[in-house]
C-alpha cells in the first residue's frame, strides 16, 4: 500500500514495493535533517567524512589499526574522569589535567638529547629519576656507635635525588659520644656514594662542642654512605677528627650533595 512519510516538511513517498524515494530535496539537505554531517560512500579502504561526529564507535573494527589524520584537532584525552587527562594544543605542548607521569621502565626518563650541550659533553641526557625524603644521620667513631645516644626530635636529614646527584641537609646533636673510639664520620645517608674517583665531594658544615684546627669539614668516602669530618690547618696540614675532639653535646649542622650510580 502506497504512502506519504513527512520529515522536517520534506515529503518522502513510499511506493507498495517497500521502497523510499526522497522528493523534493537534495541529498545534502537530507543529511543534513538526519544528523548524519557529510560522509561520501567510498571504497572501504578510503572514507572521507567531512562533518558530523562519530562517538561510541570503534575505530578498526575488533581489533586496532593504523590510522593517518592530515590534521587532528582535539580538546584533549578524556578518561571520563571529572579533568581531561591529557592535552596537547597546536603548538606541540602536552598538558597533564589529572594524574602523573609515571615512567615505567627502569633507567628510562626525559630525554634531552634535542636541547644544546656543554663542549666536548658525551654523557647520556635522559633525566632518569626524582625522589625526595628523610633519613636519620648519625656519627661512628671508628665505625663503631657503641653507647652514642642523640636527641631525636632534632637529629633528621632530608634529601632530593635528581638524576644520580643526592642534595642533603642535616643536623646532629648528641647526649652521649658513646665508647667507640677512631676517625670521626657523618654516617646513615640516603643513597651510597658512588665508587669512582669523580664522586669525592665536600660537604658545609658548622660543628658545636667540637674541637679542630683552623678548618673543619667533610669528606665523601666513595662506595660508603658516609663524609668523613676532617679538619685543615692554616699551614694546609689534613687530619682526621676522632672521638677525642669530641664532647657528650657536640653537634653538627651539615649541607651539600654527592653522586651516586643513577
Amino acid at each position: 500500500m502506497a504512502g506519504v512519510i513527512q520529515l522536517n516538511s520534506t515529503t518522502f513517498a513510499t511506493e507498495s514495493s517497500g521502497t523510499i524515494t526522497v522528493a523534493n530535496v537534495n541529498n545534502a539537505t537530507n543529511r543534513s535533517n538526519l544528523g548524519l554531517g557529510s560522509i561520501a560512500t567510498q571504497a572501504s579502504n578510503s572514507v572521507d567524512i567531512d562533518g558530523g561526529a562519530i562517538d561510541g564507535t570503534t575505530i578498526g573494527a575488533t581489533s586496532a589499526a593504523a590510522g593517518t589524520f592530515t590534521t587532528f584537532t582535539s580538546a584533549g584525552i578524556d578518561d571520563n574522569a571529572s579533568s581531561t587527562a591529557l592535552t596537547i594544543d597546536t603548538s606541540g605542548n602536552t598538558t597533564l589535567g589529572s594524574g602523573n607521569l609515571v615512567i615505567g621502565s627502569a633507567g628510562k626518563g626525559i630525554d634531552f638529547s634535542g636541547a644544546q650541550t656543554a663542549i666536548g659533553a658525551t654523557d647520556a641526557q635522559v633525566f632518569s629519576g626524582y625522589e625526595r625524603g628523610d633519613f636519620v644521620p648519625s656519627v661512628a667513631f671508628g665505625g663503631g656507635s657503641t653507647g652514642i645516644l642523640y636527641t631525636a626530635s632534632v637529629t633528621k636529614g632530608t634529601y632530593v635525588k635528581m638524576g644520580d646527584l643526592v642534595f642533603i641537609n642535616g643536623y646532629i646533636v648528641l647526649t652521649s659520644k658513646g665508647s667507640s673510639s677512631g676517625d670521626a664520620t657523618i654516617t646513615g645517608l640516603p643513597f651510597n656514594i658512588r665508587n669512582n674517583n669523580d664522586a669525592y665531594g665536600m660537604l658545609s658544615i658548622k660543628v658545636v662542642n667540637v674541637t679542630f684546627a683552623d678548618v673543619p669539614h667533610a669528606s665523601a668516602v666513595v662506595g660508603n654512605a658516609t663524609f668523613s669530618l676532617r679538619e685543615t690547618s692554616n699551614a694546609g696540614t689534613q687530619t682526621t677528627l676522632t672521638d677525642a675532639n669530641f664532647t657528650n653535646t657536640s653537634q653538627i649542622m651539615f649541607s651539600g650533595h654527592y653522586a651516586i650510580h643513577s
